[in-house]
């Protein structure tokens, strides 16, 4: 699967886990669409859907409060709105990292820079579009 280039490297400190999980989340509600509907209908609904936002967002806080890294990958660009909007409320997150593909590139030499900068056992949530 080709996902673009590589726009950061993170440093793995030597007290890392070498083991990744990936936690998957269900929620059991119901897309409503209609059955021929295009593809962007259903990521609108998905994206617009907030008791599913923040389901997210409340994983994520809870990975970021036991030390963990976190990177989102979303679709939408109003879905990460969303999600960093409601990260942000979250006093406890740090550093915040948002990168899109309408991002500037001045703006995104910003991120990446302030990323780069960042000690290496710093818990970084990261959405990403």
């Amino acid at each position: 699967m080709l996902c673009g280039p590589i726009r950061h490297a993170a440093k793995s400190p030597a007290s890392a886990s070498q083991v990744l999980e990936v936690l998957p989340q269900r929620l059991a509600s119901a897309v409503d669409v209609a059955a021929d509907a295009p593809i962007q209908a259903v990521f609108a609904q998905l994206a617009q859907d907030t008791p599913r936002t923040q389901m997210i967002a409340a994983a994520v806080r809870e990975q970021y409060g036991q030390g963990r890294n976190v990177l989102i990958l979303t679709e939408r660009t109003d879905h990460l709105e969303s999600l960093q909007q409601m990260l942000q409320a979250f006093e406890m997150v740090q550093s915040l990292f948002v990168l899109h593909r309408r991002l500037a590139r001045k703006a995104r030499a910003v991120q990446l820079a302030a990323l780069n900068a960042l000690a290496d056992d710093i818990s970084v949530p990261f959405p990403v579009v």
